[in-house]
């Protein structure tokens, strides 16, 4: 299971990880990481993208077993191999204040007229 430092450390940008896999998919490599800060699509909110040793990251993922996948065009290292994250901070605060605002109205809609929020896609 990947250990998800955004956790305990929402600001947290960059970090150093190991990496665990690393396979070719498709057009792209799937790399799960013991520790991450990259934010996988879930639970309404869109996913982070930046750097992995360097290599653009362009989807995050998390698998039925807890594992985040970071999806890159190149693979950024081998099993076993060190690795340094970089989060898109631009990013990051546009998804974290979006996601809160949605929250927000939400609640607003509840409150006001009883409505329940069924699925959102912003």
């Amino acid at each position: 299971m990947t250990q998800r430092l955004y956790y305990d450390d929402p600001a947290l940008l960059t970090f150093e990880a190991v990496i665990v896999s690393s396979v070719k998919q498709g057009d792209g490599w799937q790399t799960i990481l013991d520790r991450s800060a990259f934010y996988p699509t879930s639970g309404g909110q869109m996913h982070d993208t930046g750097l992995l040793n360097g290599v653009l990251v362009t989807d995050v993922r998390e698998t039925d077993n807890d594992e985040v996948v970071h999806v890159t065009a190149a693979p950024v290292g081998e099993p076993g191999g060190d690795v340094s994250g970089a989060v898109d901070p631009a990013r990051r605060r546009k998804h974290r204040q979006t996601h809160t605002a949605q929250h927000i109205l939400s609640a607003v809609f509840f409150r006001l007229y009883d409505l329940n929020t069924v699925s959102v896609h912003l």
